[in-house]
């Protein structure tokens, strides 16, 4: 797999093996949902080198969004206080990536837990797929 970057912009963030359910924000955690147009679901993408770091792009455009953040201490995505805030992305096959973190040279990868919950794993067989739909006006 090669590390690559996508176009700065807002992005809506599919998973590829749960279709039609989207990364979004729930008490404070990263999950998937369906589409919700009250729900942050919109991630404003931006590039550091091979590093990518997404922001929540609330509905109402009143408050600035939260960074998708790693909480290592649960393992699973946060929004807004994470050890960890850039990631990078894999690409998969055409258009889908895995994501993924560095935590003390340990490799992990975006995982779906439960059909909802976003963890980590250190196993590429179980790292989730992902689409990401430029959705910038």
């Amino acid at each position: 797999m090669t590390t690559t970057t996508l176009p700065e912009g807002n992005y809506m963030i599919e998973s590829v093996d749960l279709k039609g359910k989207f990364l979004s924000v729930e008490n404070g955690n990263i999950c998937l949902h369906a589409k919700d147009p009250q729900s942050v679901q919109v991630w404003k993408l931006t590039n550091n080198g091979n590093w990518v770091k997404l922001q929540g792009v609330p509905p109402d455009a009143v408050q600035e969004g939260k960074v998708v953040g790693a909480d290592m201490s649960t393992y699973t995505l946060v929004y807004g206080d994470g050890i960890i805030e850039e990631f990078q992305l894999e690409h998969d096959a055409k258009d889908t990536f895995r994501v993924t973190l560095e935590y003390y040279e340990l490799g992990l990868y975006w995982y779906v837990d439960d059909g909802k919950s976003v963890s980590f794993t250190d196993n590429q067989t179980y790292a989730a797929k992902w689409k990401l739909t430029n959705c910038s006006t």
